[in-house]
């Protein structure tokens, strides 16, 4: 089985991405991709990535084999909230975490990071989302 744990969904904040679900999820089962974990890009350009999660698990219903990676960030005052409706999810087995993309540090996470492990959840800790060779110079994320 070949599992995809690094695909997004959504829109790109500088050149055209076609991130539908459908698209996305048959241009990896083309490359012999039998599930997905899929997280929602725009989270990496808001200052509340949490937005973005209900309609990821909503397009994630219509696939079973399309499992939601929602995004949280536990420097908002309501990621507890956010992480207990991503419990509440069928399909949630891990949980995405884009400190280079927020005003935090990794270890501001260790809250979220103690209730991932009691929930029994996995964690991907992604730095980077694109290669700087193809940004800006004035819009690289350290």
């Amino acid at each position: 089985m070949i599992i995809d744990m690094n695909a997004f969904v959504g829109s790109w904040h500088s050149r055209p991405v076609v991130g539908e679900l459908q698209i996305v999820r048959d241009s990896l089962r083309a490359y012999g991709v039998d599930r997905l974990f899929v997280s929602p890009l725009q989270a990496a350009w808001c200052r509340n990535p949490h937005w973005f999660n209900r309609l990821l698990y909503e397009s994630v219903e219509t696939f079973g084999d399309v499992w939601p990676m929602p995004v949280l960030d536990p420097t908002i005052a309501t990621w507890r909230q956010e992480f207990d409706r991503a419990l509440r999810q069928p399909r949630v087995q891990l949980i995405r975490l884009l400190p280079a993309y927020s005003p935090y540090e990794l270890s501001e996470a260790d809250p979220l990071l103690d209730a991932l492990v009691e929930a029994g959840l996995g964690v991907v800790v992604q730095t980077r989302l694109e290669d700087p060779r193809r940004q800006h110079p004035r819009t690289q994320v350290p």
